[in-house]
């Protein structure tokens, strides 16, 4: 008797368990129309969680720092070695600017000794004429004339100058009354505005022209003014 009753239950058993594995299936089934309004709590915490240490590792928007524009010039320095065996008196010059980019491709020194005949010519003159490019604008920048105290002549050291060739100006050369003479390091420093042709002189004899270098033309002008 009790075995036919077991028998008799086994198949309602085993339909019992298909349609709970059935069940538990359909209920563990992920749903293809979820869509992020329909995440549950937990999962929103764990991609916060997640979002959070990316954010921590990366920086945010906020914590990353872009360059500012008004400070995007760097100050830099370069320097040219002069080597002039025929007037060796200028020996070394130095570039200090602030600028944007490589201040060793944007900035030339030339040696202009009998390149431009008409600095070269400068009466006084001690040493090369530098000449002075920057493919850049700028605002200022400091240049260093280095000379060899023993290649002056019979130049004084505080009758030392520098002059600069106004090329898009007055077309004539201007005393640069701003320049430093240190004796002791032998030394011209000069803070400008432009570049250009500089050229080292001795102020003596550079305001103190012999006659013959007048042209007749600016001899008579001259005597015109005075009887004026």
């Amino acid at each position: 008797m009790k075995r036919l009753f077991i028998t008799a239950l086994l198949p309602f058993v085993i339909l019992t368990g298909f349609l709970g594995t059935v069940i538990a299936k359909q209920i563990n089934k992920p749903d293809k129309h979820k869509t992020s309004d329909t995440i549950s709590n937990d999962e929103t915490a764990v991609i916060s969680t997640r979002w959070s240490d990316k954010s921590a590792h990366m920086g945010t928007s906020a914590d990353v720092e872009f360059p500012d524009p008004s400070y995007s010039q760097v100050d830099q320095s370069i320097t040219e070695v002069i080597n002039n065996t025929e007037d060796p008196a200028i020996t070394q010059v130095d570039v200090t600017m602030d600028i944007t980019g490589d201040i060793n491709r944007e900035v030339d020194i030339h040696d202009y000794y009998d390149i431009d005949v008409y600095s070269t010519d400068v009466y006084g003159r001690l040493g090369s004429p530098i000449n002075f490019e920057c493919e850049e604008d700028f605002d200022s920048a400091t240049i260093v004339l280095h000379y060899d105290d023993t290649k002056l002549g019979d130049a004084a050291e505080e009758d030392l100058g520098v002059l600069w060739y106004d090329e898009e100006g007055s077309m004539f050369y201007i005393t640069q009354e701003q320049a430093v003479i240190n004796t002791t390091k032998n030394t011209i420093t000069l803070e400008v505005e432009n570049f250009g042709t500089y050229v080292m002189v001795d102020l003596n004899m550079w305001r103190n022209p012999p006659i013959e270098l007048y042209s007749t033309d600016d001899i008579f002008t001259d005597l015109d003014d005075d009887e004026d």
